[in-house]
């Protein structure tokens, strides 16, 4: 669709919130949704699939829409912003929200610990100990790797899901967490050097 006027647009907000004909404003601002919401993925740095990406959109629209369209009714032309920049505002904030226990998951470093048989690597008393424990690298280097082979290690050897379970979370299929599990892992002795 092509920017309208702010006039237009407050048309078709005041037709949605008094008269209950939301379908113009669906489809005027479904493609800046899709745009906002891929866009902050992108920023935050984030993988994301056309599923995350579709679920985040319909998140949005629930927020316009939820307790008698509040968040419309609360717009307001005084503050500088036209619609389409207040619906902006409002699909960023609802992505950002979403984020919060994915971000949690992947600052999360207690309890993480990479066995070092999974790095296929010899102790040679640098990390040699008297249980399996002591024979595990420390979460530091993780910190380093890309946020998708973070996620999956953090998934796998944190969480204890399976490839299948991080896949379906993560919209991919099991063959991909295995292929970006290994690259992690490979990664990760390029960065210890061992």
């Amino acid at each position: 669709m092509t920017a309208l006027q702010n006039e237009e647009q407050m048309r078709i907000l005041q037709q949605c919130v008094n008269e209950n004909e939301c379908t113009a404003l669906v489809k005027q601002y479904l493609h800046l949704v899709r745009h906002t919401v891929s866009k902050v993925y992108r920023n935050k740095g984030i993988p994301f699939t056309s599923e995350d990406l579709e679920d985040r959109v319909q998140d949005v629209f629930e927020v316009l829409f939820k307790y008698n369209k509040q968040k419309l009714r609360q717009y307001d032309s005084k503050h500088g912003l036209k619609v389409d920049g207040w619906i902006r505002l409002i699909t960023v904030h609802t992505v950002l929200d979403s984020f919060r226990g994915k971000q949690d998951v992947l600052k999360e470093n207690n309890g993480l610990r990479i066995p070092l048989e999974d790095l296929e690597m010899k102790t040679e008393g640098r990390y040699a100990g008297t249980d399996a424990e002591s024979k595990c690298i420390a979460a530091d280097a993780v910190n380093k790797l890309a946020a998708d082979e973070k996620l999956v290690l953090k998934l796998e050897y944190q969480k204890g899901l399976a490839p299948k379970k991080i896949g379906q979370s993560m919209g991919k299929t099991a063959n991909n967490i295995y292929q970006i599990k290994r690259r992690a892992l490979e990664n990760l002795k390029k960065i210890l050097s061992l």
